[in-house]
Formats: C-alpha cells, structure tokens, sequence
C-alpha cells in the first residue's frame, strides 16, 4: 500500500520463545 516491504501480519511479540513468557493480559502500565 505504501511501496514498503510485505510483512506478513503477526500478533504478539516475537522476542520471547511462547505466549507462556508473556506477562498475562491487563499487566502494562
């Protein structure tokens, strides 16, 4: 759409190994 590279979409982060090192839903600031 904007001529940048196609990235497929993801959710989540993708620097840790599973969702079980992510901090459970309602923890950010």
């Amino acid at each position: 759409e904007a001529g940048g590279p196609k990235i497929p979409m993801k959710y989540g982060r993708v620097d840790v190994a599973g969702p079980e090192q992510c901090p459970e839903e309602g923890r950010l600031p």
